[in-house]
């Protein structure tokens, strides 16, 4: 009987215990590759907004010169479509705890890459 009881409570105690890690769908770019993404996003953005970029002349178009880069340059560079960088920025939106996560990589990878440029 107490067998029984133990491992009724063992069941019990596993169905019960919350998923701590989702699962990311098959149609989402995963957290690692995606934070490598929007790392070259976010450079892509900020030498545009130094004047690095094409069409930096005219700030009214940074907002389309990011987004056309994004699309050719960015998302090629990783083998993402602008749908599925679309979709799982979406996903990841709606799941704050994982973006969270990404972009503390991001933050990271971008505070190497200054470190690097400020001790050359």
């Amino acid at each position: 009987m107490q067998k029984f009881l133990f491992l009724s409570y063992l069941f019990l105690a596993v169905a019960c215990k919350e998923n701590t890690e989702e699962q990311i769908p098959d149609y989402v770019i995963p957290a690692e590759k995606m934070a490598t993404v929007l790392v070259d996003v976010h450079l892509l953005e900020a030498s545009l907004n130094v004047g690095l970029g094409a069409n930096a002349v005219n700030p009214s178009f940074i907002g389309k010169a990011v987004t056309e880069q994004v699309n050719e340059d960015v998302l090629k560079k990783h083998g993402v479509s602008k749908q599925l960088y679309d979709t799982s920025f979406i996903y990841y939106s709606r799941h704050p705890q994982i973006l969270n996560e990404i972009y503390q990589t991001v933050l990271n990878e971008l505070s190497k890459k200054q470190a690097e440029i400020l001790n050359q």
